[in-house]
């Protein structure tokens, strides 16, 4: 009995906990949704405070402190119905409470009613007193109405009966404020926070006023403060926040923070707006473009995303609608000269040369001094074939834009038609204007190299060192000229010479550089790229080219954390592709995937840029965007012969074979030289049976390439799949006689011979190669193989052995070897000491390793280590019958006899072949 009680008893303590809690009182109910809300209500989260009201009342119903609570959650939230309905409750029910009268006062003020909102007050503060809430909805009134003198008289009465009073503090820096007592009013603002320091209006006024004093990084910093003290005022915050980092140029905070906003408000246009200003400054113009339709979606009328849905138009050379979106946001808010200089060149670009002349007249009314129109102007001109007026109004161009150097301009235009000697004579003409003007230098010195006159650079060089002796810049590009002129020693003792006096000079260093990866001075590249990030932690180049070196010494992951650096920096298409690759070459295929996407993206008219994509697209198994990228590849190249063989690729794995052949001979007929293709096109016609169109494709291409190794393989390999040996065997003999003393005809011989069986003269055939080329591992490799299958074991270990001398670490030769030891040679621990050479994450990623080991293992006695080392490959690998043979045998020694036999027979079913078979027979008869 007493057992029975003792097992009871923890029972009845959970039963009565449980009841404990249930039930809970609806005093202690209430007294704790009411702080909670209480708590919600002064940190701005309305929503839970407005929950926890409702969880009070639902405790007690009716009860009056509880819906005055409720009401300041709707007067805070700005409701206005809820509000009115939940006041006039309170009248009703509290007719003598002086609460009741301040919270009727400030929805009326709600309401838009201020005069009958002062009349409440009035009569309020008469019998009553004045108290600071009362004058704070007072001064709130006299705002309203726009009585400034009346309002702050009535703020700065509450203030002095209470130094605490925010809402007081906040209505007296909102009207100082406005009328540009800035100083004061931030005066104001600071004790409105200071007396409730969630009061989020109070920091956004701040903020609103360290804008307006230029102090753009004191604005974010308060806005900050604003997200983190009151979740009331988040999206007025966040979007002041983001504006301001696009101010600074921060652009990737400012895009966060957008995104942010479209998560949170994604019915609001704030977020799109910022997230479509961030795609433009990064240039992404195509994204920017979706953001801000969406913005307009939502805001149809919003002059800011109207403008950079322009802007973003006209970067994306979509004149017609840069047009359209300009002259909409023109009958919003027309004669915002902005927006008119805008209209007057996108007509111009438009094809519209008399409506550019018209609005460039027009606005010049409203910017009579604008260079920028005269030029618009000038080009409308020349365009209508009016010469004479159309300079007229470039010289006016040019006088009141004297800064802004239209012989700049001219020049650059002749450098990009590539007329040099009228660009020289633009920018000679421009330095001697100038002479103080460093990039009229500069553009002159780039010219005359590009007129491959090096000693007319290195004149002006020398001229401009005369005046400026030790200038960095000029030294700089005293180097580049010489290295021009294949003067290396020059130029890198000169580099030299400026890095080490003006190390902050990152062209130096990236000069100097490049000039030592040319030399192949891979370390002291590293070192004046990595000088380059000290400086600018986030330049692009200098990422990007240390991903260069990072790849050359198989630093994998270093390369790949440097492209994505350089990308971050610098959206550009080409590292995005480098990163894609690189990602693929680590096996993280999606990875790629994202990366080649996103190469599209930025270089969207970059054929080279598709074809990456789809091929990426294609190893992951995604046929069907692999194929709709090679096809936009093809659309932007229609003559790449990598597309079409890659389409033709496509096509042959989904069984299209009409299809396949007509691109893989476009493919051809694009690179005939390529053996690739051929060969995919053999495979085709092969894999539909069409043998003799194989044939005659492979004999084509031997016919048209008799001196190319690749010609002879794909001939002999064509006749070797179609079961013709001998004509094989003839095709490669007159490789031989044709190709003399090519070892790769050899190779090719030895290799075939192999396949045949005819190990003996494969073994003969490789000697010959090694003969000629003692280190080359690939081949002894060969030989060992055919050695092994000839039952030349001792002869084949020797071949192991020296190919391990050359690449001690090669896990291939180290497993086969291994394997010899074990299974043939009867030294099991000399081929657990091979595989212990092997690299652990290669063991881990090799189940023909570790399939290896656990028989070696088996081999050496010990059984426990080899049942748990090949249990897991034949996890893995069930569908190997030596696998599962391996596994049964190790079983079987370990005294699992019966699970043992089980997977020796099941081994014998799949296809066990050979010595093994017989071995496992054996195993299975129990003898």
């Amino acid at each position: 009995m007493e057992s029975m009680f003792r097992s009871v008893w923890p029972v009845l303590l959970l039963v009565a906990a449980f009841l404990s809690v249930g039930c809970e009182s609806a005093d202690t109910r209430y007294t704790k949704h009411m702080g909670n809300a209480a708590r919600y209500l002064a940190e701005g989260e309305l929503q839970g405070a407005i929950l926890s009201v409702k969880s009070a009342l639902a405790a007690h119903s009716d009860d009056p402190a509880a819906n005055k609570l409720l009401l300041e959650c709707y007067l805070e939230r700005g409701t206005t119905e809820p509000a009115r309905k939940l006041v006039d409750a309170l009248k009703k029910g509290l007719p003598d409470d002086d609460a009741v009268g301040l919270l009727e006062a400030r929805v009326l003020l709600l309401e838009k009613r201020p005069d009958d909102a002062l009349e409440l007050l009035a009569g309020y503060m008469g019998v009553h007193g004045e108290s600071a809430a009362a004058l704070t909805i007072v001064g709130d009134g006299h705002a309203d109405k726009e009585l400034w003198a009346e309002a702050l008289d009535a703020y700065d009465r509450a203030t002095q009966k209470d130094a605490q009073a925010a809402r007081a503090w906040f209505g007296k820096a909102a009207i100082l404020a406005r009328l540009k007592r800035d100083d004061e009013a931030a005066v104001a603002a600071a004790k409105a926070v200071a007396a409730d320091p969630h009061f989020g209006r109070g920091y956004l006024l701040q903020a609103t006023l360290a804008e307006q004093a230029g102090d753009r990084k004191g604005a974010v910093e308060i806005y900050r403060q604003a997200l983190k003290s009151d979740q009331r005022v988040e999206l007025p915050a966040r979007f002041g926040l983001a504006q301001n980092l696009l101010a600074l140029q921060e652009v990737n905070d400012a895009l966060t923070e957008g995104k942010q906003l479209v998560k949170e408000f994604p019915d609001a246009p704030h977020g799109h707006f910022i997230v479509g200003v961030a795609h433009y400054l990064q240039q992404q113009f195509d994204d920017a473009v979706t953001d801000l339709q969406t913005c307009l979606a939502k805001a149809p009328n919003h002059a800011g995303a109207e403008f950079y849905l322009a802007l973003a138009q006209y970067q994306r050379q979509q004149w017609e609608q840069a047009l359209g979106a300009a002259k909409g946001l023109q009958a919003q808010h027309p004669g915002v000269k902005p927006v008119e200089m805008l209209i007057a060149e996108l007509l111009l670009r438009t094809g519209d040369p008399k409506g550019a002349e018209k609005q460039a007249r027009s606005t010049l009314e409203l910017e009579p001094e604008s260079a920028f129109l005269y030029r618009v102007l000038g080009a409308a001109l020349i365009a209508q074939g009016d010469g004479e007026a159309g300079s007229e109004a470039l010289e006016k161009a040019q006088e009141f834009a004297p800064d802004e150097k239209l012989e700049f301009a001219l020049g650059d235009l002749y450098l990009s038609m590539n007329e040099l000697d009228k660009a020289s004579t633009r920018f000679e003409a421009a330095a001697a204007a100038h002479p103080d003007e460093r990039g009229a230098q500069v553009r002159l010195f780039y010219t005359r190299l590009r007129q491959k006159d090096f000693d007319g650079a290195l004149g002006l060089i020398a001229t401009l060192l005369e005046k400026q002796p030790g200038d960095p810049m000029w030294l700089n590009l005293k180097g580049a000229a010489l290295l021009a002129k294949k003067d290396k020693a020059g130029a890198l003792a000169i580099w030299q010479e400026v890095v080490a006096s003006h190390p902050e000079l990152v062209a130096a260093h990236l000069n100097l550089a490049s000039l030592y990866q040319k030399d192949e001075k891979w370390a002291e590249a590293r070192t004046e790229y990595q000088t380059v990030l000290a400086v600018k932690p986030k330049h692009s180049v200098a990422h990007r080219q240390l991903a260069v070196l990072d790849l050359k010494e198989g630093k994998l992951d270093d390369a790949i954390g440097h492209l994505e650096q350089s990308l971050e920096s610098v959206a550009d298409g080409q590292v995005a592709m480098a990163l894609a690759a690189a990602r693929l070459q680590k096996g993280d295929g999606a990875g790629a995937a994202v990366a080649a996407d996103k190469a599209t993206e930025l270089a969207p008219k970059a054929p080279a840029v598709w074809l990456q994509a789809g091929v990426i697209a294609l190893a992951q198994g995604d046929l069907k965007g692999g194929e709709a990228r090679l096809r936009k590849a093809s659309e932007l190249d229609p003559k790449s012969a990598a597309v079409a063989y890659h389409l033709g690729g496509v096509a042959a794995a989904q069984k299209r074979w009409d299809e396949a052949r007509g691109q893989l001979q476009r493919a051809a007929t694009f690179a005939p030289d390529d053996p690739t293709i051929c060969q995919r096109r053999i495979a085709v016609e092969l894999a539909t049976d069409a043998g003799a169109a194989g044939d005659r494709i492979a004999a084509d291409y031997l016919q048209n390439h008799p001196k190319q190794l690749a010609a002879y393989q794909l001939a002999a390999e064509a006749a070797e799949v179609r079961k013709q040996p001998e004509r094989a065997r003839q095709i490669l003999d007159q490789g031989r006689q044709t190709l003399g003393d090519n070892l790769g005809i050899v190779l090719l011989q030895a290799d075939f011979e192999r396949r045949q069986g005819n190990n003996e003269d494969a073994e003969a055939l490789y000697s010959q190669i090694l003969a000629k080329e003692p280190k080359a591992a690939e081949v002894i490799m060969r030989k060992a193989q055919a050695e092994m299958a000839g039952g030349r074991f001792e002869e084949a270990a020797k071949s192991y052995e020296s190919v391990l001398a050359l690449a001690p670490e090669e896990p291939v030769p180290l497993n086969n070897l291994a394997y010899l030891y074990s299974d043939v040679l009867g030294q099991p621990d000399k081929a657990l000491e091979l595989l212990g050479r092997v690299k652990a994450e290669v063991v881990a990623k090799s189940a023909t390793v570790r399939d290896t080991l656990g028989w070696a293992q088996l081999k050496a006695g010990k059984v426990k280590e080899a049942v748990a080392t090949l249990a897991k490959v034949a996890a893995e690998q069930p569908a190997v019958p030596a696998v599962r043979y391996h596994h049964g045998a190790a079983l079987i020694a370990a005294g699992e006899v019966e699970a043992g036999r089980a997977e020796v027979k099941a081994a014998l079913e799949i296809g066990l072949k050979g010595t093994e078979a017989e071995a496992a027979r054996a195993l299975v008869e129990g003898k």
